[in-house]
């Protein structure tokens, strides 16, 4: 996908907390927002108006990398996008199988975008019990790293 290392991977056979350092920039910007209702469906439009707002204001930053609410709301789309090309859509289970970081809430927020459901897996876990993760929590997909696509 353009702007993220990340790579939806659709899974073959039988499978159809803490940030870690990853944060939102809270400079004030959440506080003027009206209340949205409790839905995640909300969270894209939410997004979108602070992308509208404060398109140049760091949104999300790792020990790598930094982004701005415009190129999040651009890579949170571009993720959503390429999943839905996937196949995946409401009542989707899409695996989140990367290190804590920016990619990591891109892939999260990028799947709930698409409307489907997230299940973290821990790129640590060795791949037959990942597998057996992803089938039990019913996962016809998985979203990976470069670093981490080779475990699963």
């Amino acid at each position: 996908m353009t702007g993220s290392n990340l790579v939806p991977r659709q899974m073959s056979g039988s499978t159809a907390g803490r940030t870690g350092g990853v944060r939102f920039d809270p400079e004030g910007v959440l506080d003027e927002m009206p209340v949205v209702p409790d839905r995640v469906s909300a969270l894209p439009t939410l997004l979108r108006a602070l992308a509208d707002r404060s398109a140049d204001t760091v949104a999300l930053r790792d020990g790598r990398r930094c982004l701005t609410y415009g190129e999040l709301v651009g890579s949170v789309d571009r993720i959503a996008t390429a999943l839905r090309a996937e196949g995946v859509s409401a009542e989707s289970v899409v695996g989140v199988c990367t290190e804590r970081s920016v990619d990591m809430v891109l892939a999260v927020l990028g799947i709930l975008h698409a409307g489907g459901a997230y299940l973290a897996m821990d790129p640590g876990t060795p791949a037959e019990r990942g597998r057996r993760m992803l089938e039990v929590g019913g996962a016809a997909h998985v979203v990976v790293t470069d670093s981490t696509g080779p475990a699963i």
